[in-house]
């Protein structure tokens, strides 16, 4: 990030706050211009660590608070524009739950999605968001992955299958279904 490179130089964290908003556009410059307020900006530039308690973090080589404008920053603009951050989570179930892959043409943009929200998620790895992923794959074609995956019991062991194996399965089930079609 920018911030980094900056601070890495020895500026001062209000000065790369004043650098970071400098190079805002669009909905971000309205936002920073016109939303917040001119001790709203204050506040971000003056903040500094805080413990679980709520009590600012000394650092005595500074002889104040460790600096935390960046960060503050970085929050201040998740919540205006995202909302609160426990949101998100209950708002990626919702994408996810309704995400389909309605053609085999939208599965580069399906898988690119799908993964992209699932791994915001602490229980990405569970079987259940494994098989939701390949029951939003068009109807016949999902089931001919099923059949791919089973074991010989007739059983998905989707605990020691990876995103990647699976996709990996329906870009070569695809490929078959193409040469089967002549296509």
């Amino acid at each position: 990030m920018v911030a980094n490179n900056y601070l890495d130089e020895g500026r001062p964290h209000t000065e790369v706050i004043e650098l970071i908003a400098l190079g805002f556009t669009g909905k971000l410059l309205q936002w920073w211009n016109n939303c917040l307020t001119e001790g709203s900006k204050d506040d971000i530039k003056s903040a500094v660590r805080k413990d679980e308690e709520g009590l600012p973090i000394f650092d005595e080589r500074l002889g104040r608070g460790i600096p935390d404008e960046v960060n503050t920053l970085i929050y201040t603009i998740m919540k205006h524009f995202v909302g609160k951050p426990s949101n998100i989570t209950s708002r990626i179930y919702d994408q996810l739950s309704n995400l389909r892959c309605r053609t085999l043409g939208d599965y580069k943009w399906y898988k690119d999605v799908f993964t992209t929200r699932v791994m915001h998620r602490s229980n990405c790895n569970s079987p259940f968001w494994k098989e939701k992923f390949i029951n939003g794959l068009p109807r016949l074609f999902g089931q001919k992955v099923k059949e791919t995956l089973c074991n010989p019991l007739g059983v998905i062991d989707y605990d020691n299958l990876t995103y990647g194996d699976i996709s990996s399965t329906i870009c070569s089930e695809g490929m078959k279904m193409c040469r089967d079609f002549k296509i």
